[in-house]
């Protein structure tokens, strides 16, 4: 397969950008912002309305498209294996957009300055690179929504548009973890915190923290946000571990062998969310009651 770009998009793995069949939408959708889903609440006698907090909503992408009969690295079949070679293409890509029932995983690739991407702890060796860029892949979780009703402009060539539905709006980045090198000792005695770079374009919930014994009460404190923390109050033994989710509200403990749901233990203020980061600087605090165990914080930055 030969991709008609570097920044291609894909589905499950499979290019939308070929010389057999590709996306002409450059802008638009492509990179509008993400919509905010709320209203503002209108008081009796007060002037105005009282603003109430936004939040992301759902969003449509309508990307617009060609396919002609070509394959997939641009050589044109002979004769008649044209219109036989465009009708196979489309039916291609029918199935690959038209997924009743269920999701795909739609990935996009852009440029991102690789001292943002090295700011962060990203792994630079294996992104492609151009001057001080590194080419970096996002994932968003689509389904079909409307068109894909080709335009035939030929015998073997056609248009359409075809809209896809973002359920949660967002690209998701992969997985950077940041890990908190040792416990503090005791309350009294905290150990220092650490101030990370996050990538994004937008907050991250998509957090999770993993406590790794022994460790008594772990708090992992975001200084940047006015009063933000989560707690994981209970006992983390030697030989045991567990993980904080804040992006679904759920915790795990782990015991040598065998596992049991522990969201009962969490606690958490600052926010509806147990945790949260916002893109740039921020500022980390792990605190424990006692122990020398360690911790570490993951979380996939968003992109619009």
């Amino acid at each position: 397969m030969t991709n008609s770009t570097e920044v291609f998009w894909s589905v499950d793995g499979v290019s939308l950008q070929t010389l057999a069949f590709n996306i002409t939408t450059l802008g638009d959708d492509r990179e509008a912002a993400i919509p905010l889903r709320g209203s503002d609440i209108v008081i009796p006698y007060m002037p105005g309305s009282k603003h109430v907090t936004k939040v992301p909503d759902s969003r449509i992408l309508t990307l617009g498209m060609w396919v002609i009969g070509a394959n997939e690295d641009g050589s044109i079949p002979v004769d008649e294996n044209v219109r036989r070679t465009y009708d196979r293409n489309w039916k291609h890509l029918r199935r690959l957009l038209w997924r009743r029932g269920r999701q795909f995983t739609l990935t996009k690739r852009f440029w991102v300055p690789e001292a943002d991407l090295v700011a962060a702890g990203v792994d630079v060796s294996a992104l492609q690179q151009s001057g001080l860029w590194r080419l970096y892949t996002a994932e968003a979780q689509a389904s079909y929504s409307g068109g894909l009703d080709p335009r035939k402009s030929g015998p073997a060539r056609a248009v359409f548009t075809v809209d896809l539905r973002l359920a949660d709006p967002y690209f998701y980045g992969p997985e950077i973890s940041v890990p908190f090198s040792t416990a503090p000792a005791d309350a009294v005695n905290p150990g220092p915190s650490q101030t990370i770079s996050v990538l994004g374009d937008d907050r991250t919930t998509y957090v999770e923290l993993d406590f790794v014994g022994p460790v008594t009460t772990p708090r992992v404190t975001n200084s940047t946000e006015l009063g933000l923390w989560v707690q994981y109050s209970t006992v983390v033994a030697a030989t045991e571990t567990a993980t904080v989710r804040a992006h679904n509200f759920s915790a795990t403990h782990y015991p040598v062998g065998t596992s049991y749901k522990s969201s009962g233990y969490v606690t958490h203020a600052g926010d509806r969310f147990w945790m949260f980061l916002e893109p740039g600087s921020v500022q980390l605090e792990l605190t424990v009651q006692a122990g020398t165990g360690t911790a570490e914080l993951r979380y996939r930055p968003v992109w619009m």
